[in-house]
């Protein structure tokens, strides 16, 4: 059995996934490590560039689009490794990331998921670890989902807002959370056994994929942890959700199907055992 499976989904993202991967290969580790790479329908030509460039790399390639979490469950099934960490492609890895997560997991034996610190391109933080939403934060944040409407920007930022957010928290040094967001998770083949894998029953491309399977982890008494001691660069673009869209449907229907999974567990606090 390998240490660990990185898997690297992504359509029409091939200057990403080609940084992705060269900081994989620059990463200082002991440990045996596969890539998988799916090329979920590009027409870019990312399947012909990992082929040549990348040999060490496992590729898929979808010819028909499926979604982020169906995809992530189909390589899990495959993957022979103590550890799975999917990652996003517009993610590079700092060379002693790998290393130190994977020590991490290795001496914190309780925890079923894990996350390095990510910051974006030019340098300021992304808020990746959060607390479990309840209704009254959705509906605190229901200016999120408007914030193309002028001057409804202000509505969006509260003390609800930022205690779901971790605000206060200074994301320096390594503490429980409730759940990370899928950027860069690090998960544990034996939690993965024990629980299953992403919900398939979530509504595609994604969205609560994270909350739900940190929910379930939580539930089955294993632990959550930012790491923000080693970080990733995140090449996400913040300004690329302008208008309420059909992804914030997606997001909305996504809410419901956990709500109806999960919120009488949560009303009773199981997770919190």
């Amino acid at each position: 059995m390998l240490d660990l499976s990185i898997i690297i989904v992504g359509t029409n993202e091939k200057d990403f996934i080609i940084k992705c991967l060269k900081s994989i290969r620059l990463s200082n580790t002991k440990y045996s490590i596969e890539t998988i790479v799916v090329d979920n329908a590009s027409s870019d030509g990312t399947s012909d560039i990992v082929r040549s460039i990348f040999k060490e790399v496992k590729l898929i390639r979808n010819e028909k689009k499926l979604g982020y979490i169906e995809n992530n469950n189909i390589v899990m099934k495959q993957a022979l490794s103590r550890y799975i960490l999917m990652l996003n492609a517009d993610i590079e890895l700092q060379p002693n990331t790998l290393q130190y997560m994977i020590e991490f997991m290795d001496t914190h034996l309780d925890a079923a998921v894990s996350a390095c610190k990510l910051i974006f391109n030019d340098g300021t933080l992304q808020l990746t670890c959060r607390k479990f939403p309840t209704p009254l934060i959705y509906l605190a944040r229901l200016p999120h989902f408007f914030r193309w409407i002028k001057g409804i920007k202000r509505f969006a930022k509260n003390k609800i807002v930022s205690d779901y957010l971790m605000i206060d928290y200074d994301h320096k040094t390594t503490h429980q959370v409730d759940w990370l967001l899928t950027a860069f998770f690090l998960m544990r083949r034996k939690a993965i056994d024990e629980i299953g894998m992403l919900d398939e029953n979530l509504f595609p491309p994604f969205y609560l994929e994270d909350v739900e399977w940190c929910f379930r982890a939580k539930l089955n008494g294993w632990k959550v942890y930012y790491v923000p001691e080693v970080y990733s660069i995140h090449y996400y673009n913040r300004g690329s959700v302008k208008k309420f869209n059909k992804l914030s449907i997606i997001h909305i229907f996504n809410i419901f199907v956990f709500f109806k999974k999960h919120g009488i567990s949560m009303l009773l606090k199981k997770q919190d055992r």
